[in-house]
Parts: structure tokens; C-alpha cells; sequence
């Protein structure tokens, strides 16, 4: 089954969105006052519940869907939670909740949830709590097109359901509750609500000053939600919020085909992925390190917090550049073309 849908590459809104998402999770880890961000996540959430609709529109094979994911997650996330084992053995005082564990070393690399020393279900790599999450969203997408090629987001979306029923609300383990009993699940939903409505043609119709209007109100209930830490639920705080964001930036394509906005565009959206994953490293070296020797920075917060986002685009692009996309590279070349090639 193939379609003429646009790969994510060619939607400029979908990549800039994404680097507003790694960019506010960046801004929330500096610990800077107001402090929000974490509304990131849940961008990050609703764009791939989009993503994986439209990737899936163009090829429904199961096993090369589940290969491009895992080629697009696994290499630089392994990578960097190795690292951070290595920092755990040189520099310890520099982590406050992470300490050597060969079995949660595993469970990191392999995406299953524990309990961190913390007390809070997380890897390694804390970041990459939300790489669960996408994991398990990938495993009902595969699932689904297993056992339909035509009706595979229906399946999906059900699995996620009764996952969140019977693993998460009715379960009486802790974990099990803790980590299927979460709303965001279903942002990856609201996502792929937002494809139908994109593939539908529906945002055509919406005019570009309103769009603009929706996208800056939804950043603003999400920033004020996270500020004034309302006991509401995210996914109505931030999850609601990130899909009409989403659907309103898109509507601005239009507007995103000039060469200066698409040169921006790809470089924050490709880069992305590898700012999110080591952002904690550069935001930590320079809280631990940089600060620990020059006490007049302490004062100066601004300066610090842009530091630590120039900093993290910086190492981001190095790693994407040189590290990630020459895997990705020859991983798609080693195991994809086995794939279409015939036997």
C-alpha cells in the first residue's frame, strides 16, 4: 500500500515544531526561574503518534516500519546511556540518582521500566523514561500491521486501550500502574487524530492569522499551566494543547517555504533527537563543572541558560553530524535493503 504523503522531511512546521519541543525540555532541565518546558514531551508525543500515521500511509510492511524505528532510536540512546556508565565509574559525585547497576543497565538498553534510586520510573539515561513509552507505541503500530494492513491504526489504538485497562488501572503492581496507567499514551492517539484531520485536507481551510493565534495560546496555557503547577492532568494540560498546536503550525506550511526558513527548519528538526537524548550532559557539566569554578556565573542566569541551550544545539548537531547519521547511514544499507531485495 502506497500513498503520496509527504515524508516528515518535507514539512517544514513538523521539523520546527520539534525543535521547540528538545529546546523547551533543554530550557526546564536549567532549572531557570520560570521554570517550564516539560510541555516538550508531550509535543514530542502528539508529533510522533502524526509521524508514525504518515510513515505507515507510505509502506505498511511490519518488519521494515519496526527497523526504521529502531535504527532511528536505539544506536545513539545506546551510545549515550554506555556513556553515561562511564561517568557513573569516573565521576560519580557528578549524578544524584543513578549508580552502577549491571540489570538496569539492561533494562535501560532494552526499554523496560524499574523503579530508578530515585524512586521514579526511569533508565539510565533519565531522559529516556519518554523512550518507553515510544517503544511500546511502535510494538502496537507493528501490531497492528501485522494483522491489517488497512485497519492497523484502529488495532493500535485498541492495544494502547486495553494496555492502559488491564496493565495500568487494574493492575496492583506499582510499576506496572505507574507507567501503563499514564494518560500520555494517549497523545500518541491525538496524533494520529491530527494525520486523519491533515490528510483530510481540513487545515487547508484555516486562515494563517488564526493559526498563528492558536499556536501562541496553546505555548501559553502550557507555559502557565507548568508555572502555577496545576493538579490537573497533563493530558489535558499539555497533551490537548500540543495537538492543536500541532495542527495549527501545520497549517502554516505555506508560509515555511523560503530557503532561510528551511534551512532552520531541518537543522533544528534532524538535530532534534540528538540534542534531547545528551542535553543532560551539557546542562549537568555546566551546572557541576563550569559553575563550581567561575561562583560569578551563579548570578548571572541568563547568561547561563543560554549557554546551556547554545551548548546543547552545539553538541546535538556534532553528534547527529558525525555519530547518528553515519549509523543510521549504514544501518539502513546493512539490514533495510535485505529487506527489499529480493530472494
Amino acid at each position: 500500500m502506497t500513498t503520496t504523503a509527504p515524508s516528515t522531511s518535507n514539512l517544514q512546521s513538523i521539523q520546527l515544531l520539534r525543535g521547540v519541543a528538545a529546546l523547551s525540555v533543554v530550557y526546564v532541565h536549567t532549572l531557570a526561574t520560570p521554570n517550564f518546558g516539560l510541555f516538550g514531551v508531550d509535543i514530542f508525543f502528539v508529533i510522533s503518534g502524526f509521524v508514525m500515521a504518515l510513515v505507515t500511509a507510505k509502506n505498511t510492511n511490519p518488519k521494515s516500519f519496526l527497523l526504521h524505528r529502531l535504527i532511528r532510536i536505539v544506536p545513539l540512546y545506546w551510545i549515550l546511556t554506555t556513556c553515561l556508565v562511564v561517568v557513573i565509574v569516573v565521576a560519580p559525585n557528578l549524578l544524584s540518582s543513578t549508580t552502577l547497576n549491571f540489570s538496569n543497565y539492561l533494562k535501560s538498553l532494552f526499554f523496560i521500566p524499574y523503579f530508578k534510586e530515585s524512586h521514579l520510573i526511569q533508565p539510565f539515561l533519565f531522559v529516556g523514561w519518554t523512550l518507553n513509552y515510544e517503544m511500546l507505541f511502535y510494538l502496537c503500530i507493528t501490531l497492528g500491521l501485522v494483522i491489517s494492513s488497512r485497519h492497523y491504526l484502529t488495532i493500535a489504538i485498541s492495544a494502547l486501550v486495553l494496555i492502559y485497562l488491564s496493565l495500568g488501572i487494574s493492575s496492583d503492581s506499582p510499576l506496572l500502574k505507574g507507567f501503563f496507567g499514564s494518560s500520555k499514551i494517549f497523545e500518541f492517539v491525538l496524533g494520529i487524530l491530527a494525520y486523519k484531520i491533515y490528510s483530510g485536507g481540513y487545515l487547508k481551510k484555516i486562515p494563517y492569522q488564526f493559526a498563528i493565534m492558536i499556536s501562541a495560546l496553546c505555548l501559553a496555557i502550557m507555559i502557565y499551566s507548568e508555572v502555577q503547577q496545576l493538579k490537573i492532568d497533563s493530558f489535558i494540560t499539555f497533551g490537548i494543547p500540543s495537538f492543536f498546536l500541532l495542527l495549527s503550525t501545520i497549517s502554516l506550511e505555506p508560509l515555511m517555504h523560503g530557503v532561510f526558513v528551511k534551512t532552520i527548519a531541518s537543522f533544528v528538526g534532524d538535530t532534534s533527537y540528538a540534542i534531547y537524548l545528551s542535553h543532560a550532559f551539557v546542562v549537568e557539566f555546566l551546572r557541576k563543572v563550569v559553575m563550581k569554578h567561575f561562583d560569578f556565573l551563579q548570578n548571572h542566569v541568563g547568561v547561563m541558560v543560554l549557554a546551556a541551550l547554545a551548548a546543547s544545539i552545539f553538541v546535538g548537531y556534532l553528534l547527529h553530524r558525525f555519530l547518528d547519521q553515519p549509523i543510521q547511514s549504514y544501518l539502513k544499507c546493512l539490514l533495510l535493503q535485505r529487506i527489499s531485495s529480493p530472494r
